[in-house]
């Protein structure tokens, strides 16, 4: 009866290996980032006046799925851009205050996707077929401000592709890389924690 059940389980095992391996169904954008800047924050409180009003550009098209937002002010919205910019640098001790003289003025959010269609071809360059190609973006970027010169330009930003390929157990069978599996709202909240390690640096790099 154990040797059944180790061999269910062997099978199981088995079968989801060959479904990762054929279409990847796991993206490492899905992980968080939180770790690569933990606990990089100030002592003491350092001050500035956040200023957000940025120019929030979304080039979006129905045909691609990834950002789930029809417009800019839909997509800014939903993804709570604001509120996880906040956030992120209050964990760094980074507080907001609008007579302190260094100012963070947020510029542009970006929000893209396109889609193009390509040849897929195999190990020996034949050609399988043609799939779509899908490219998504998401960019945010800033100034650090004093007495109205620029200190610093500070931007981050995460693209995913998702790019059809031949699958790994199935020759001939087309299928889509890792960037099928990627979340957009886990980008969007890794490109903001860069942006926020980022403005860290620059301040303390001002002390």
């Amino acid at each position: 009866m154990q040797q059944i059940h180790f061999g269910i389980k062997l099978l199981i095992f088995a079968g989801i290996a060959l479904m990762a391996s054929s279409c990847n169904m796991l993206s490492f954008e899905n992980l968080s980032n939180d770790f690569k800047w933990k606990n990089k924050k100030f002592k003491n409180q350092v001050e500035i006046n956040f200023q957000y009003q940025p120019e929030v550009i979304a080039k979006l098209h129905k045909d691609v799925w990834f950002y789930d937002a029809e417009d800019s002010i839909g997509a800014e919205k939903k993804y709570k851009v604001k509120e996880l910019l906040e956030k992120k640098l209050r964990k760094r001790n980074i507080v907001f205050n609008t007579s302190s003289e260094i100012a963070l003025r947020l510029d542009t959010i970006l929000f893209e996707e396109y889609s193009e269609n390509i040849t897929v071809t195999d190990a020996d360059n034949e050609v399988i077929g043609d799939a779509d190609k899908d490219t998504f973006i998401f960019r945010i970027s800033g100034r650090l401000i004093k007495n109205d010169s620029v200190l610093f330009k500070i931007r981050a930003a995460h693209e995913q592709i998702n790019e059809p390929r031949e699958s790994y157990t199935i020759p001939g069978v087309i299928v889509m890389g890792a960037g099928g599996a990627a979340n957009a709202d886990r980008m969007i909240e890794n490109a903001i924690n860069e942006f926020s390690y980022r403005v860290y640096e620059k301040l303390k790099s001002l002390q």
